[in-house]
């Protein structure tokens, strides 16, 4: 027997925007990090004395792409992670 809990979602305006905003997040990490891995292996390919590409490389390759501060151009509006304070559901 399969059993399972359903929980929906009915956040305010807020909280909306906050999870789209997520959500494009990792998109952008997803798809950046694939193009790169596949990038960087065809050149690890092509020439294997170079450095195959690793998770720990590319992590570091986006979080040098991450804004850190509004004084240098970054966003201020970026979610981090999933313990920002989201306010009360409706």
């Amino acid at each position: 027997m399969i059993l399972a809990h359903k929980i929906a979602l009915d956040p305010n305006n807020v909280q909306e925007t906050y999870f789209r905003k997520a959500a494009g997040t990792a998109r952008f990490a997803y798809n950046w990090a694939l193009a790169e891995w596949q990038r960087q292996y065809e050149a690890w390919k092509a020439d294997p004395t170079g450095l195959k590409p690793s998770d720990p490389a590319l992590r570091k390759q986006l979080n040098v792409r991450r804004p850190v501060s509004l004084d240098a151009g970054g966003y201020q509006e970026r979610p981090t992670d999933g313990h920002q304070e989201l306010g009360p559901s409706v």
